[in-house]
């Protein structure tokens, strides 16, 4: 699976994303976005004065990533 298929898949915007809608995709809550990005562990995010955007396709790369799949182990 690329992760345009994948982007279409989650149904993500094709712009910018929110903390709000990023905390809700990757469910978890607005405030571990922070934490995480505060520690140097969280997505990529693009900063704009006050405002923090990520791109689509970087959440959607974060969550390829932490994907399990038990076949490929077999």
């Amino acid at each position: 699976m690329t992760t345009d298929d994948f982007i279409k898949d989650l149904g993500l915007p094709n712009r910018l994303m929110t903390e709000q809608e990023v905390a809700a995709v990757k469910q978890c809550s607005i405030q571990t976005l922070r934490n995480r990005r505060h520690l140097g562990r969280g997505l990529p995010y693009i900063k704009d004065g006050r405002n923090v955007r990520y791109a689509p396709s970087d959440v959607a790369k974060a969550i390829l990533h932490a994907r399990i799949d038990p076949q490929a182990a077999a």
